[in-house]
C-alpha cells in the first residue's frame, strides 16, 4: 500500500515526494515478496484445523472461504504481473503508457485485497472483546491502511492541484 500511497502524496507536495520517486519500486517488491511469503505460508497451513471459520463441517470450503480465497488470488495475480513488469529488462521492452498502465492495475489488486481482508475479517471487527490481546486484528489494520491509499488516489482526482 505505501508504494501505491506515495503517487497522491507526490501529486500534493511534489517538492517533499519528487526526490522519493524511487522508492515506490523498492516498497513495491517488499510488498510483493511479503505477499509471496504470506501466501505461501496461508496455502501450508490452510485448513479446517488452523481456519475452522472458511470451512464447513464436511471439510469444504465455505462462502467466507471461497470469496477470500478468492479475492486474495486475483490479487496475487495483480500484483504478479505488475512485479514483472518492473523487472528492469521486461520494462525497458514495454513502452512507458502501457507500463504506467500495468503499474495502475496495482490499484486494482489493492481493491482486491480489501474484499479479501473484510470478507476474512469483518465480523470479528464489531466485537472488540474478542480482538487477540485488545489490540486491532491485523485484517482491520490492513483495510484502514487500503482505504486511506484509495482515498488519497480518489482525492487527486476531485481536488486537483492549483498552479
Amino acid at each position: 500500500g505505501i508504494s501505491y500511497l506515495l503517487g497522491p502524496l507526490e501529486h500534493y507536495w511534489r517538492k517533499t515526494f519528487a526526490k522519493k520517486e524511487y522508492l515506490k519500486k523498492y516498497f513495491g517488491v517488499i510488498g510483493f515478496g511479503l505477499a509471496s511469503v504470506h501466501s505461501f505460508i496461508s496455502l501450508l497451513l490452510f485448513n479446517p484445523a488452523y481456519y475452522p471459520k472458511f470451512f464447513t463441517e464436511t471439510g469444504k470450503l465455505n462462502l467466507v472461504g471461497e470469496l477470500s480465497m478468492l479475492f486474495g488470488v486475483f490479487a496475487f495475480f495483480i500484483f504478479s504481473i505488475v512485479a514483472i513488469t518492473s523487472i528492469p529488462s521486461i520494462e525497458r521492452e514495454i513502452n512507458y503508457k502501457k507500463w504506467k498502465a500495468i503499474q495502475r492495475l496495482g490499484y486494482l489488486a489493492l481493491l482486491f485485497v480489501l474484499f479479501h481482508v473484510f470478507i476474512m475479517g469483518a465480523e470479528g471487527w464489531i466485537t472488540p472483546e474478542k480482538w487477540p490481546g485488545g489490540l486491532l486484528p491485523m485484517s482491520l489494520i490492513a483495510f484502514i491502511i487500503i482505504l486511506i491509499v484509495g482515498i488519497a488516489k480518489i482525492l487527486t482526482f476531485i481536488l486537483p492541484v492549483k498552479k
